[in-house]
């Protein structure tokens, strides 16, 4: 690992009055916030030179797809419903689910 990006999208919802910066993706190919590059076998490497960076993401958020912060906003919110983890109990307790 020698680089680390982050996209971030700065929202207000103004019917709570919050103010959030979220993570967008990353900056690398397919949205990767990571960049990898081989080490050589017998050498040692450490985080020390590893670069960070966040970038301001300008995209519109209609170019943006859900990401898993929002998505498990809505969880919590009961707005949304997980439903693997909810498929998962229903048929480990099929009698609290009727």
């Amino acid at each position: 690992m020698t680089q680390v990006c982050a996209l971030v999208k700065f929202r207000h919802d103004p019917e709570t009055n919050q103010y959030s910066w979220l993570y967008t993706g990353g900056c690398y190919k397919g949205n990767d916030p990571v960049h990898y590059e081989d080490a050589a076998t017998g050498s040692t490497h450490t985080f020390k030179e590893v670069q960070f960076e966040v970038r301001f993401d300008n995209r519109p958020w209609e170019k943006i797809t859900i990401i898993p912060e929002e998505n498990a906003m809505e969880e919590a919110e009961g707005s949304k419903e997980n439903s693997t983890e909810a498929k998962e109990e229903k048929e480990a307790h099929p009698e609290e689910s009727k």
